[in-house]
């Protein structure tokens, strides 16, 4: 598939989101892990790739001055595991991880597969974490 043939995404499509950030922040996890990742588990696990790869599409280059990692035309900005420290171990929410696929697509760097492949597994961990209902898991320590 060329270039030409490839699906595109209009610059300014917004996607409706599974997962948002405020589903992450705005409850009490109490003792619970939440859904974030390290940048060696977001490459392996949701696409499939190596951690060096991940940590090139976070880097400017000549063609994505902003990074390849842009959302409602904004560069995006990931945490930090020491948010005082820019050189501390990135953290990525699982809302984070949506918003990339939809970026890594729209720049071509991931196919229509991969995205939904992607997609796929954000709603399987979403479930898991109990952020698609408004019940906990059933075995969620209270």
């Amino acid at each position: 598939m060329t270039s030409e043939e490839r699906p595109t995404v209009p610059d300014d499509y917004v996607p409706a989101l599974m997962v948002t950030e405020e589903m992450i922040t705005e409850r009490d996890w109490g003792r619970n892990q939440i859904p974030a990742f390290r940048v060696s588990e977001v490459a392996k696990v949701f696409f499939g790739m190596s951690e060096s790869w991940l940590r090139r599409m976070l880097r400017p280059d000549e063609t994505h001055p902003d990074t390849w990692f842009v959302s409602g035309g904004q560069r995006m900005e990931f945490r930090r595991k020491d948010p005082g420290k820019t050189d501390s171990e990135r953290v990525f929410l699982l809302s984070d991880v949506e918003q990339m696929a939809w970026s890594l697509f729209r720049f071509g760097a991931i196919k229509p597969r991969r995205l939904a492949q992607v997609l796929r597994l954000v709603e399987a961990e979403a479930h898991l974490f109990g952020l698609l209902t408004d019940e906990p898991p059933d075995d969620e320590e209270e």
